[in-house]
């Protein structure tokens, strides 16, 4: 009986370090991957209208269920951990881009007392709001580049032929000075 209060009490103790990590974490158990535990930032993170622990994975995230099953069975199925960067999971919610909202996700095989895989940790961060960022800025860079694309044809058509080979610089002043630098060179 005390090896049985023993892991009740380690028991409590990983619940309340899960608990105050501060990282979307849950514990998902074999079989048909049952949620074990979840921290709340995971019940922020994923809101359900019913208790998750006890629940299937499929139950609590059913659009993201056909992602999330197939890593999760690779994670059992080989015992190896799995990492992704901004991982697209179907969401609705107001973070979402496009129907998506992204994560860094890293899966984690946890030995069953018998042998072999019994759960897998999940632990997570959102991303949503750098992938968000990050497209903004290239479709930025995209329309700078164009621009400058386009000056540098009305500014420098009849001054310089396009010749194969040859990479022309130039720099162009202020209506108020005279002076114009170009560099000429070879690729």
């Amino acid at each position: 009986m005390a090896r049985a209060d023993e892991f009740a009490q380690e028991y409590a103790i990983l619940a309340e370090v899960v608990a105050r990590t501060p990282a979307t974490i849950a514990l998902l158990w074999t079989p048909r991957y049952r949620v074990r535990i979840a921290n709340d930032r995971w019940l922020e993170t994923f809101p359900s209208e019913h208790p998750v622990h006890g629940q299937r994975i499929d139950e609590v995230l059913p659009a993201a269920a056909p992602i999330l099953i197939p890593l999760l069975d690779r994670v059992c199925r080989t015992g190896d951990a799995f990492a992704g960067i901004d991982v697209p999971l179907p969401s609705d919610g107001t973070t979402a881009l496009a129907g998506y909202c992204y994560f860094t996700l890293t899966m984690s095989p946890v030995a069953a007392v018998g042998g072999g895989t019994g759960g897998v940790l999940v632990v997570c961060t959102e991303t949503t709001h750098e992938v968000r960022r990050r497209r903004q800025i290239e479709r930025e860079l995209t329309t700078g580049r164009g621009i400058a694309d386009a000056l540098q044809r009305c500014l420098l058509p009849g001054v310089f032929s396009v010749v194969p080979g040859v990479v022309v610089a130039a720099h162009m002043y202020r209506g108020t000075r005279r002076s114009r630098s170009v560099a000429i060179g070879t690729m």
